[in-house]
C-alpha cells in the first residue's frame, strides 16, 4: 500500500513523461492486494465456505471497476489553479526557503489526489484494522487438546499427495490463464465494437459497460454466494465451467453481431444481440475466476493441517503464482485479439476467442470429472 501511495504522489507531480513512466512501474511493482485478499480470506475460511467468501472481493472488484472510471473522469474535469500550477503559501515558503514558490501538477492533479487520499486511508485502516490472519483458525479454536489442535482438513474433502495437488494447481494455471487471453482480449474491443457498429459514444459505452459492472457485482453478491455456500470441490468447478460455457456462448453473438448489424431493419436484433451478450457477460465475470480462484486455494494446506515442512503448499506462494498466471493472459490476450480484429475482422477476432474458450471449457470438464470421481470414491469408503 505504501508503494500505491508513492505510485499515486508521482503521478501527482508527473511534469513529463518519465516521471509518469516511473509512477506506472513503481505502482506495478506494489501490485498484489487482490493476492493478498485472496489469500487472507482463504485463512479464516474453511474449504466449504471459501468460494462463498471470495465472491465479495469478485463484487468489490466489480463495483470499484464500474463507479472509479466515472469518479476519475468527472474528476479529471477540474483543475488546482491555472494551469495546474500551484502557488506555495508565503508562511510555508519562508520556513522552507530551499521548496519552489511554485509547483507545477500533473494536468489530471484532482483525480490523482483524490487517489492519494484515498489510498492513505486505506492504508491506515489496514494498519489499524487487519490483524494477521495465518494461524487464525487454530488460534480461535477451543483447544481442549494438543490433538484437537492439530486437525486434519476437514472429513468432507480427501487429502491428495503433494505431487498430485501441484500437479492440479499447474493444470488450475494453465486454464487461468488461456480463459483469461481470450475473455480479456474480447472485452477489451468491446467499445471499439460497438463504435464501429452503432457509432456510439463515450457515455453509451460507459453505460454498457456499467451495466456489466453492476450486473457482475449484484450476481456475485447473490446468485454466487448463495450457490457456494457449503459448496464442494466438484460443484465449484461446475460453477466455473457454466461460466466459460456462457463465455463461449456471448463470444458467439458478438462474432455475429457485426453480420447481424449490417442487414437491413435488423437494428433492433443488433442490439438485443449486443445487451445479451453482455449480460452473459456480467455472468462470466461473476463466476469464472472467483471459482478458480477458490479451487486453487483448496489444493494448498490449511494452517491445521500436520504436513512435512518440505512438503507444505502454502497459500500465498501458491496464490500469487495462480494470479500472475492469469494477470500474464490478461496482459497478453487483448494484444492478440486486436491484432486480428483490426486486420482480419471483428467476426474472426471473437470467432477465434470463443473456439479458444471453448477448447478450455473441455478441459475444464476434465477437472469436473475428476472432482466427481473423487467424490464417488470418498463415499465408498
Amino acid at each position: 500500500m505504501v508503494g500505491n501511495v508513492l505510485s499515486a504522489l508521482l503521478w501527482l507531480f508527473a511534469g513529463n513523461f518519465a516521471i509518469y513512466a516511473a509512477s506506472r512501474i513503481v505502482g506495478g511493482l506494489s501490485e498484489g492486494n487482490v493476492q493478498l485478499s485472496i489469500a487472507a480470506i482463504s485463512d479464516v475460511t474453511t474449504p466449504e465456505t471459501r468460494a462463498r467468501s471470495l465472491a465479495l472481493v469478485g463484487a468489490a472488484f466489480s463495483l470499484a471497476f464500474t463507479f472509479g472510471p466515472s469518479l476519475g473522469a468527472y474528476l479529471s474535469t477540474r483543475t488546482f489553479g491555472k494551469g495546474s500550477i500551484v502557488h506555495l503559501p508565503s508562511k510555508l515558503a519562508s520556513a522552507f526557503p530551499f521548496l519552489p514558490p511554485t509547483i507545477q501538477l500533473n494536468s489530471y492533479a484532482v483525480p490523482a489526489a483524490m487517489t492519494v487520499v484515498l489510498l492513505s486511508l486505506e492504508t491506515l485502516f489496514l494498519y489499524l484494522c487487519l490483524l494477521e490472519t495465518r494461524d487464525w483458525k487454530i488460534s480461535t479454536m477451543p483447544a481442549s487438546s494438543p490433538s484437537e489442535a492439530k486437525s486434519t482438513r476437514p472429513s468432507s474433502r480427501p487429502v491428495r499427495s503433494p505431487a498430485a495437488r501441484q500437479a492440479r494447481l499447474r493444470s488450475l494455471s494453465r486454464l487461468h490463464l488461456l480463459f483469461l487471453f481470450f475473455f480479456s482480449g474480447a472485452e477489451f474491443t468491446l467499445t471499439f465494437l460497438t463504435h464501429n457498429l452503432f457509432d456510439w459514444s463515450n457515455a453509451q459505452n460507459g453505460r454498457l459497460l456499467g451495466f456489466i459492472g453492476i450486473l457482475s457485482a449484484l450476481l456475485q453478491g447473490g446468485y454466487v454466494r448463495r450457490k457456494a455456500k457449503g459448496a464442494s470441490a466438484e460443484q465449484t468447478a461446475r460453477m466455473a465451467m457454466s461460466g466459460m460455457q456462457a463465455c463461449a456462448g456471448s463470444l458467439v453473438a458478438l462474432a455475429l453481431l457485426p453480420l447481424v448489424a449490417k442487414a437491413k431493419g435488423e437494428a433492433a436484433l443488433a442490439k438485443g444481440l449486443l445487451w445479451s451478450a453482455a449480460a452473459g457477460l456480467a455472468f462470466v465475470s461473476a463466476t469464472v475466476v472467483n471459482s478458480l480462484n477458490a479451487l486453487a486455494s483448496l489444493e494448498t494446506d490449511e494452517d491445521d493441517m500436520a504436513t512435512k515442512l518440505e512438503e507444505r503448499i502454502d497459500k500465498g506462494h501458491v496464490l500469487g503464482s495462480f494470479r500472475s498466471a492469469g494477470q500474464l493472459g490478461r496482459a497478453v490476450g487483448p494484444l492478440a485479439t486486436t491484432a486480428i480484429y483490426w486486420t482480419v475482422s471483428p467476426t474472426a477476432a471473437y470467432a477465434v476467442c470463443a473456439v479458444g474458450v471453448a477448447l478450455v471449457v473441455r478441459g475444464m470438464r476434465g477437472i469436473v470429472r475428476d472432482e466427481w470421481r473423487r467424490g464417488i470414491t470418498f463415499k465408498e469408503e
